[in-house]
């Protein structure tokens, strides 16, 4: 896939590309909010609102086989970095696109930004998680036996990069990273996953998990060395306020562990 420039986080793009932009069955998976948007002008709209805040937005990556497309991006927030994968999933009754979204902390701003945006457009309340969902964080209980449940034939590097979705920095070293990963397992369980694409050295896989009953989805980015080993992941997740709660479940287990620096 070629370089794309873009206005609406490649939304609008990908679509176009793939000749998606008159398919009835579309809907849009907003990475602020719980709605799912049909209609492309809605979706044009409210992608575009999306970006509008950001600043220099650069393609970094890409993805396509014959069920998903996907464009792996960085932009700025103020002097903030953000990762991120929109994602273009094509199924035989219709396509979705979905925006997922790394580094939790440096989202905040962008999230309040593009509300105030979007309240002529959306369901303002679907930005909140629902009534009577649980938010408890427990304790963490050392004694708890960690499991990342790394998929059969991952082996990771000795000097592994783990960008985490919730994180404001990398995590480096096999120890760091499983334990890390040991931690997100044992709140979100196991992962239903979706689909799976290679370009070059790279393999991008989506998968789902949930926090609370919420479904949270997510694209993880996966770099080999010339070895074949994981040298670098970043996961991205969507939407918004489940990401919060995941984050502020992982941040209680992870202190230990984890300086209060990688959550600011």
């Amino acid at each position: 896939m070629e370089n794309l420039n873009t206005t609406s986080m490649f939304v609008l793009e990908l679509l176009q590309h793939f000749n998606r932009l008159s398919e009835g069955n579309l809907s849009f998976k907003h990475p602020f909010s719980f709605q799912t948007i049909s209609g492309i002008k809605s979706i044009g709209t409210l992608s575009e609102l999306i970006q509008a805040p950001t600043q220099s937005i650069r393609q970094t990556q890409s993805f396509s086989d014959e069920s998903v497309a996907a464009i792996c991006w960085e932009v700025f927030i103020g002097n903030s970095k953000v990762q991120g994968v929109t994602a273009l999933v094509r199924y035989p009754q219709g396509s979705e696109v979905r925006i997922m979204l790394n580094s939790f902390p440096a989202t905040r701003l962008w999230r309040d930004e593009v509300y105030q945006l979007s309240s002529h457009y959306m369901n303002m309340a679907d930005w909140t998680l629902p009534a009577n969902t649980d938010t408890s964080t427990p304790e963490y209980d050392p004694s708890e036996t960690l499991d990342p449940k790394l998929p059969p034939g991952i082996e990771l590097a000795d000097d592994v990069i783990f960008e985490a979705p919730i994180v404001s920095k990398g995590l480096q070293g096999i120890k760091t990273v499983t334990t890390a990963i040991g931690h997100a397992s044992a709140v979100y369980g196991p992962r239903d996953y979706e689909h799976k694409t290679m370009s070059g050295a790279c393999l991008l896989s989506l998968w789902n998990v949930s926090v609370s009953g919420l479904r949270i989805e997510a694209a993880n980015l996966i770099q080999f060395n010339t070895e074949k080993k994981v040298a670098k992941m970043t996961v991205s997740f969507q939407p918004w306020p489940a990401i919060k709660l995941f984050h502020d479940r992982m941040r209680v287990r992870t202190q230990y562990f984890l300086s209060s620096d990688y959550f600011e």
